[in-house]
């Protein structure tokens, strides 16, 4: 495959929002088909490599790594042996090579579900973040629609892909509120917000029990969402909802980090005055 047909079929990966990995060889040793600046794309569904980063074992062994970085989402380096059949990749031709594996995959989606003030908030937050921002809004009152990736006035949200990339955040404020959590529920959304008095949320949770969501389904509910920053205003609200977003989805503590990465600051003060005064008596 050609560098003009491999990078086609990336961007048209990227573009259909598909989860994928980048293998390139970058260092060999001695013997070994697959030669620096070779590369191969890896789907998720491990069916197959699109490219070249050699034969027999060596490309499965790369496809099964590959399927690996893309489940830890992180870039790595693997080392591969072919010196025998009985190290590595098990393939005799006394070489080895080096293959970078990088995850490709899409833009986190943020679905916003109702308008106002701290849907207009949030919407902003998630541009800067870098997410996918859809806002659903049925009565059409969304201010920014044109600052989005993708606005629907669907009532029954059927022109809104839902799945597992998706962090969902309602606050229609009216009775429809189960209505957009079941639908977020049913469709693999990996966080739910719902934003409302705890009365109102109150009123939500038993009419998706009436629904028959259980308690499992209930648990990956948010309500109210947030982390407690003493947001008051809207702005400061959306902070703390996007905080608790992003503290969930990179497994942050939701500490101070002056708790988490603690600074000496007593014995940092006594070595910059020199001061080291130790009992009197």
């Amino acid at each position: 495959m050609d560098n003009l047909t491999f990078y086609t079929k990336v961007a048209e990966l990227v573009a259909e929002q598909r989860k994928f990995c980048i293998a390139t060889v970058v260092k060999t040793i001695g013997h070994t088909s697959g030669k620096v600046g070779s590369k191969a794309i890896i789907l998720e569904d491990g069916k197959g490599l699109f490219g070249w980063v050699g034969g027999g074992c060596v490309e499965t062994t790369v496809l099964q790594e590959a399927l690996k970085t893309l489940n830890e989402n992180r870039s790595r380096t693997i080392y591969l042996e072919m010196e025998d059949e009985l190290r590595g990749t098990g393939v005799p031709c006394g070489g080895s090579m080096e293959v970078y594996l990088e995850p490709v995959l899409p833009k986190k989606q943020l679905l916003l579900v109702g308008h106002g003030e701290i849907v207009e908030n949030l919407a902003k937050l998630g541009k800067m973040l870098d997410y996918k921002v859809v806002v659903a809004d049925p009565e059409d009152m969304f201010k920014s629609s044109d600052r989005v990736d993708q606005y629907s006035v669907d009532p029954d949200l059927k022109d809104v892909k839902i799945d597992k990339n998706t962090a969902v955040v309602v606050s229609t404020m009216h009775k429809l509120d189960h209505k957009y959590i079941k639908k977020a529920l049913d469709e693999g959304a990996w966080y739910i917000g719902l934003i409302a008095s705890k009365k109102r949320a109150g009123i939500v949770i038993e009419t998706l029990v009436r629904m028959g969501v259980d308690r499992t389904g209930l648990s990956k509910v948010s309500s109210p969402c947030g982390v407690d920053i003493g947001a008051e205003k809207p702005e400061e609200i959306a902070l703390s909802i996007m905080a608790e977003i992003l503290m969930l989805e990179k497994a942050g503590t939701g500490k101070r980090l002056q708790e988490v990465k603690t600074v000496e600051t007593e014995e940092i003060i006594r070595d910059a005055t020199g001061e080291r005064v130790g009992p009197v008596c």
